[in-house]
């Protein structure tokens, strides 16, 4: 919650967004992702 806070005070709500990670790249582009997201079902 410290960094949040610290991060909102900074930048408001566009500094809440995720910051890019080290690592191994993600293996589904937003694209599949977003059409995955759109087939599941609703409740």
């Amino acid at each position: 919650m410290r960094t949040w806070r610290g991060r909102f005070a900074y930048g408001g709500i566009r500094a809440l967004t995720d910051h890019r990670r080290s690592g191994r790249a993600a293996w589904f582009t937003p694209e599949q992702v977003a059409e995955v997201k759109a087939r599941r079902p609703r409740p």
